[in-house]
């Protein structure tokens, strides 16, 4: 099992020619909804999961404003 799954997910896009973010996105996206339980589903449809991940773009997208400035 990968130590980081970030990195790993990102080797696999980096082999890839020009991946689209949106298709990075559903293919992600898909293999969860196909790797994961019921509960673990509505999870990601519940108005709570919609909102936490909202906010962490919003702090990912402060932190980039904050490095570029560094």
């Amino acid at each position: 099992m990968p130590r980081n799954t970030f990195h790993s997910l990102r080797r696999i896009l980096g082999c890839r020619q020009q991946v689209d973010p949106e298709i990075a996105v559903r293919a992600l996206m898909a293999t969860v909804f196909t790797e994961c339980c019921h509960d673990c589903n509505e999870k990601l449809r519940d108005a709570d999961f919609l909102k936490a991940f909202e906010h962490m773009v919003d702090e990912l997208l402060h932190v980039q404003r904050l490095s570029r400035v560094a």
